[in-house]
């Protein structure tokens, strides 16, 4: 089991029909994902929650055959 420290958050990109509508370069940037676990540092977000965060300084690893990416709290912008 994968468990997140501090201030980091694993989560899993999904692909959704968001209702917000981002520019093209907004999309370029950022991706939707769900929350699968979080650090014990994190407050701003929880277990099962969609977010949208930022490509940059994500780090992907897999677990049982899925691929996940752990982030910086920081690197989510926006809870959807």
């Amino acid at each position: 089991m994968i468990v997140p420290k501090g201030n980091l958050v694993l989560v899993e990109k999904i692909e959704t029909k968001s209702k917000i509508e981002l520019s093209p370069s907004a999309k370029e940037h950022t991706q939707e994902a769900v929350v699968v676990r979080v650090g014990d540092a994190v407050t701003q977000v929880k277990e099962g929650e969609k977010v949208l965060l930022s490509k940059s300084n994500n780090i992907e690893v897999k677990e049982g055959g899925k691929t996940y990416q752990l982030v910086y709290e920081s690197s989510i912008l926006a809870a959807l």
